[in-house]
């Protein structure tokens, strides 16, 4: 007992000196601060940002990968500047696209012949074939998961709005990463009239539909990749909710 007594006093004698440590200190003040941020603060940077560079085209799931490159994309995506956004996911799309492509073809075996040809496509610079069949890619990955069209809209309303207000045990954070699924963006809006801007940009309704002729870019091409990877990654995830 006397040893146990004497060991006990030797620990809390040690443990008061570290309690004291201003270094032991400033350590859980910034682990505080940290996970209050991740509660409090987070989601809704996350919504926030993937909104933002939705409507520049592009299209970031954050939950993919391991902490660290969570940690990675947190870091170069939220309060960035464009600019830097842009080299971000740019360098990020080229990359991993050789693991975004295997992914691709282990989830969607059916659709790998159109998978491997698109990124084909890609990296032989042949961005005018590659950047419809990647839209087209990601309609059929929508209507193989949920039978509903990535573009279907309800009262003008993209469909998958509903389709994730139904799904039950969503948490906040989830919620937030699935956001750019439930809002219209400018990828999918309807331009009647455009512009030699808007031709260039990535719009589905203009490049589908034989309406734009300067949307072929390496560009462009990556961001529709990133939507076809976002919107596997997501809707893979609804499933997995369901299930």
């Amino acid at each position: 007992m006397r040893d146990l007594m004497q060991k006990l006093s030797t620990f809390a004698r040690g443990l008061n000196e570290v309690i004291k440590d201003p270094e032991f200190i400033e350590s859980l003040r910034q682990l505080h601060n940290e996970m209050n941020y991740f509660v409090n603060d987070l989601p809704d940077d996350i919504a926030e940002v993937s909104i933002e560079l939705m409507e520049r085209g592009w299209f970031i799931y954050f939950l993919d990968d391991e902490t660290d490159h969570f940690r990675e994309k947190r870091s170069a995506l939220i309060n960035q500047s464009e600019a830097s956004q842009d080299n971000y996911l740019t360098s990020y799309i080229r990359n991993y696209g050789g693991k975004i492509r295997q992914f691709l073809i282990e989830e969607f075996p059916d659709r790998a012949a159109q998978i491997d040809d698109a990124f084909k496509a890609h990296d032989a610079g042949l961005y005018y074939c590659s950047i419809p069949t990647f839209l087209a890619l990601s309609e059929g990955i929508g209507r193989d998961l949920y039978g509903v069209g990535l573009y279907a809209k309800v009262n003008k309303q993209p469909e998958f709005n509903k389709i994730i207000e139904q799904v039950d045990g969503l948490e906040v954070f989830h919620d937030m990463v699935l956001k750019p699924l439930a809002i219209k963006s400018k990828v999918t809006e309807t331009i009647n009239e455009p512009t030699d801007e808007d031709k260039r940009f990535l719009n589905r309704h203009l490049i589908i539909h034989g309406r734009s002729d300067k949307y072929g870019s390496e560009l462009n091409s990556l961001k529709s990749i990133s939507l076809v990877y976002y919107v596997a990654c997501s809707l893979l995830h609804l499933r997995e909710q369901n299930t």
